[in-house]
This record gives structure tokens, sequence and C-alpha cells, in this order.
């Protein structure tokens, strides 16, 4: 006597409620190991402060190169508003700030057109005169002067008052100052080091993207290499290049 036993495939539903069904294997993801060493941590952290160096360097630079634009922008200004204007004071902040404010605009003759009190319970009103509307005004362009290092007013503006209990001001030559030139700072002519504005960063990333591909035409003849390592140097460089260009996203 023969039987025959068909049986039934699981996930087939058959006989009753306790039928054995097809489940999915669950994903069994084991956590890496922890690999990285108590130094390899710290050299992690050592390369984000070297970004942040960086980064406090070329603020520094901005910093300069926008007080040179603020001290044409402020001349610009008071030459509009006041034609017979020469010379225009600043004098360290009467609250204790480490900036500049305005005192003063002379003529010629040394006669004053228009004078800050500080005693005042208010700031005078041509302190306020703009560039352009809802632009900085002559109290702001002012700030920006560097209070610390003295270099900008070489050429340009006459130091009173150094001295610890003397207000230290600095009498500006209007005509002197329109034609101020930007600091030369050297970090700023070098491609490597220059600080770079949005469409700037956007031109090299379009730049690197094309010359990835270039790279790649490249690397894909290996007769076109002298010797490995050239080979090598460049599959590197473009290896890095792409990490550079890799757009990250959060995942939710």
């Amino acid at each position: 006597m023969t039987t025959d036993i068909t049986r039934q495939p699981k996930g087939i539903p058959v006989g009753g409620q306790f039928a054995a069904t097809a489940h999915a294997e669950p994903a069994i993801e084991l956590q890496k190991p922890e690999t990285k060493t108590v130094t390899e941590r710290f050299l992690d952290r050592e390369a984000v402060f070297a970004k942040r160096r960086r980064l406090y360097e070329q603020l520094e630079r901005m910093e300069r190169i926008q007080a040179a634009h603020s001290l044409r922008s402020v001349a610009a200004t008071i030459l509009a508003r006041f034609p017979g204007a020469v010379t225009l004071r600043v004098g360290a902040d009467q609250d204790g700030r480490d900036e500049y404010a305005p005192v003063s605009i002379a003529n010629v003759d040394g006669g004053l057109l228009q004078l800050n009190m500080p005693e005042a319970d208010y700031d005078d009103e041509w302190t306020f005169e703009q560039m352009v509307q809802d632009g900085p005004d002559i109290r702001e362009l002012v700030t920006d002067l560097e209070f610390h290092d003295d270099g900008w007013t070489e050429g340009v503006g006459f130091i009173h008052g150094t001295g610890k209990r003397q207000r230290k001001t600095v009498d500006i030559n209007l005509q002197a100052a329109l034609n101020a030139p930007d600091p030369f700072i050297a970090e700023e002519h070098d491609p490597r080091t220059r600080t770079l504005s949005l469409d700037e960063q956007t031109d090299l990333v379009e730049a690197a993207n094309h010359g990835v591909v270039a790279m790649e035409d490249i690397l894909d003849d290996n007769n076109s290499f002298d010797e490995h390592r050239q080979f090598e140097v460049l599959e590197n460089l473009k290896a890095r290049v792409n990490t550079l260009l890799t757009v990250t996203t959060k995942q939710d």
C-alpha cells in the first residue's frame, strides 16, 4: 500500500489557525567593534581645531579689508554731505568698548562743521548719515575701524591721546581716506588660502566636477603613465576630490 503525502509549504495556511506561516528572517546587524584608539580620537579633534583656527584667521583678514572699505565709505559719505569738510575726528567709545565713535567734522581752518557732544542724551543727527538708503551710517562705519591696530592710520590719520588717562582720538584726512588702498594680505592672493565667496566656491566645485571626469578618462588609459606611482597619485587625488564634492543629507 502506497500513501501519497503532499507536504503543505509554509506560508500557505491550511487546516486551522495554528498552521505554519512563512516569516521573513530578521535582519541581524552586528554592532561594529570600536576601532579608534585614544590617539586617533585626539587627532580627530585636532583636525577640527585646525579648521577653526583657519576660519578665525580668515575672519581677521576679512575684518581688515572691511575696515578699509568702511574708511573709504565714511569719507565719501561725509564729503557728499559736507563738501567743505577736511577732517573727521574719531575717538574711543565713551562706554568703554574697544572701538571708535564719531567725534567731529572740521573744515580746512579747523572750524567745526559738526560736533558730537558726549554729554548729550542722544547721538547727534549727523552720525546717522547713510551712504545709501537703509545702508550703514557714519557711526556704524567708524565702528569698523580697528581700535588696537593703528596700521590703517598710516598716511590717513594722526593719533592723539594714547596715554591711559587721555581719550584716544584720530584725526582722519578725508581726501586721503577716500583714496586709501586695501591692505595687502598675501594669503588673500593665494588660491589655496584666500577667502572665497559663495559664487567663487560654486565655480570651484563645478570645475572640480569636470576635473574628476577628465581624471577618470586619463586613469582608464594605463599606458598614459610612465610609472605606476603617477597612476596612484592621480587616483588618490581623484578619490580625495570626490570626497570633497560629496553632498551628505541627514537621514530621517
